[in-house]
């Protein structure tokens, strides 16, 4: 399984289609680096797409095209480990509203694991998903070490797209 190599948009659909996903029915999406890139400070270039606060926020390119190709073949969901009003500005305002998610998670939703100075780490446990077995879905995230069981994780490069 091709777990933790850096692969983009393209890649990822072509991973998809090899023979040990067959059984994926459901993609967990990943938001930040995963489907939106954010920035402290406006990219000189590029307008943001939505800005929160000090978080300038930009979808990656060609995001479209493949939440399209994804909806197509798959049930999708939204997971991310930031907090909802967040997400959901994003999703406001940007072309994820476009799309039917299954499910929009947020950090509510994640284990949390402390750390020995008190840090804490947000982690996705896909077990948490109803409805699915671990075999039937798989998480696109750009940080496999928060994604419990590891091995259900595409990582997608950051960068733009």
């Amino acid at each position: 399984m091709e777990t933790f190599s850096n692969i983009n948009y393209i890649q990822c659909l072509e991973t998809l289609q090899q023979p040990e996903y067959q059984s994926v029915k459901l993609i967990v999406l990943d938001l930040d680096d995963t489907l939106t890139e954010t920035h402290y400070t406006p990219l000189p270039q590029k307008e943001p797409d939505v800005q929160f606060g000090f978080f300038y926020v930009y979808e990656k390119t060609d995001l479209q095209n493949f939440l399209k190709t994804l909806q197509s073949q798959y049930r999708i969901g939204l997971w991310s480990a930031s907090k909802a009003a967040y997400i959901h500005k994003i999703i406001d305002n940007t072309i994820l509203k476009e799309f039917d998610f299954e499910f929009v998670m947020t950090r509510r939703h994640c284990k949390r694991k402390y750390g020995q100075y008190g840090d804490i780490t947000y982690l996705k446990d896909l077990s948490r998903i109803d409805g699915f077995t671990l075999q039937e879905l798989l998480i696109v995230d750009d940080t496999p070490k928060g994604i419990l069981p590891m091995e259900r994780c595409l990582k997608i490069g950051t960068g733009n797209g």
